[in-house]
């Protein structure tokens, strides 16, 4: 039977007194920054991550965007949505605050995006902006960018 030994960093304790003796006892490789396992989960790509929590720059007419409804079902806004991969179709609200916008009330609806989610992928979404227009094609939902990210989909119960 293999047994895997991990270490991880811990953050330093400043000076103490007597840090000398505890050094060498039981609690030493603690104290000194150091901590032991016996074992430990390998990383996980099972999921992937939709996120609206990062402010896009704005020098690209990008700006921030929520998840409304995820294939049909409302949602509650939260700054990461954790799924299986496969596709989905969001439902998304703008907000955007451009300078000289003059956009209608009854412009501002909700669109759809759909994405393709991978597994150890996640979206960043936001709002593109187009000033040219001023009816409801004045955004559009997209993706503006893309990261590597490990997640674990919750066990069910």
């Amino acid at each position: 039977m293999a047994v895997d030994i991990c270490f991880r960093k811990l953050p330093l304790i400043p000076h103490l007194p007597g840090l000398k003796a505890l050094a060498t006892g039981a609690l030493g490789i603690s104290i000194l920054g150091l901590s032991g396992c016996a074992s430990e989960a390998p990383a996980a790509d099972d999921c992937g991550r939709l996120s609206e929590y990062l402010v896009p720059p704005a020098s690209g007419q990008l700006y921030r965007a929520l998840i409304t409804h995820i294939d049909g079902k409302p949602v509650i806004s939260k700054p990461n949505y954790i799924l299986a991969p496969g596709r989905y179709e969001l439902t998304m609200v703008e907000l955007i605050h451009a300078p000289g916008m003059d956009v209608p009330l009854t412009a501002r609806k909700t669109k759809t995006l759909s994405v393709n989610l991978q597994a150890g992928e996640q979206l960043h979404l936001a709002a593109k902006y187009r000033a040219d227009r001023q009816d409801e094609g004045f955004w559009e939902p997209v993706i503006w960018q893309t990261d590597k990210a490990q997640c674990r989909l919750p066990k069910a119960e």
